[in-house]
């Protein structure tokens, strides 16, 4: 009898663990092969970025010695939206950097730079701006299978699953009260991927430190952070720049009746 319990067990504790642990072990290589597709894409996709950009440009050859700078708030409509404002070549950043106070980086070095970068005096953004449930959209591993989904819950350490914390920060708690939005100052030290988070008010031209994101990288893999902000940000940018928004609707409407209206004062004044 004891024979048999234990050809049992024998028997069921290795079957056990395989159906256990095989749906995890793979996820899990899937996981690690989605991954891998990603850093291989963006990574060779710098070189071609750089390229495109050309040598007349204030930002370094390699996208990591860069500062990328973006806004989010509520646009006219109350939406709220994100925008990609710009690199800065850190090299080529010298002056605050010399006068920055190393103890107080992100209160004081940070804040200058965003005062140079933004502004202030624009009531509507320059660049073509991104409503945040379309990048949200944009998160890696929610677009994959289930398997894909549940190791991402238990290996948290992939590239993927960074970017996708990354925009989850980026998105959260967009200023309700006008003239105000959140500034993100992404840079990367060795071994250190970091995004600092201000709360500006344009009223009185402040800007107040949030909070910050930190992310343990290599730089390869915040190559790949860098470029799948960039390349998202670019591709989102086109498709909303081939379609009307309201904003733009409503400008356009209130061009064509002021027009209208100056027409019909200038036919007036002719036949008096």
């Amino acid at each position: 009898m004891k024979k048999s319990c234990l050809s049992i067990l024998a028997i069921a504790i290795p079957l056990g663990s395989i159906l256990i642990f095989g749906p995890v072990l793979f996820s899990w290589y899937l996981l690690k092969t989605t991954n891998h597709a990603y850093m291989d894409r963006y990574e060779s996709m710098q070189s071609y970025f750089m390229s495109a950009i050309g040598d007349g440009t204030n930002i370094a050859k390699k996208i990591t010695d860069n500062y990328m700078i973006l806004t989010s708030q509520r646009a006219a409509r109350d939406e709220p939206i994100i925008i990609l404002q710009c690199l800065v070549n850190r090299k080529n950043y010298q002056k605050a950097e010399k006068n920055a106070d190393k103890t107080k980086c992100a209160e004081v070095y940070y804040q200058e730079l965003i005062r140079r970068c933004v502004k202030w005096e624009e009531n509507e953004p320059e660049n073509v701006f991104i409503p945040l449930d379309q990048m949200a959209e944009q998160k890696i591993v929610q677009r994959q299978d289930c398997l894909v989904r549940l190791a991402a819950r238990l290996f948290k350490n992939y590239t993927v699953c960074k970017i996708d914390s990354l925009f989850g920060f980026l998105g959260a708690r967009v200023p309700e009260k006008p003239k105000q939005y959140n500034a993100f100052v992404m840079c990367y030290e060795p071994g250190l991927l970091s995004v600092h988070k201000f709360l500006v008010d344009e009223n009185n031209e402040t800007s107040v430190f949030q909070d910050t994101h930190k992310i343990k990288s290599d730089e390869r893999e915040a190559t790949t952070i860098y470029m799948d902000i960039i390349v998202k940000m670019l591709a989102l940018s086109f498709r909303e720049e081939e379609k009307p928004t309201n904003l733009n609707k409503d400008l356009k409407m209130d061009g064509e009746q002021d027009g209208s209206a100056q027409e019909n004062a200038a036919d007036s004044d002719q036949s008096i």
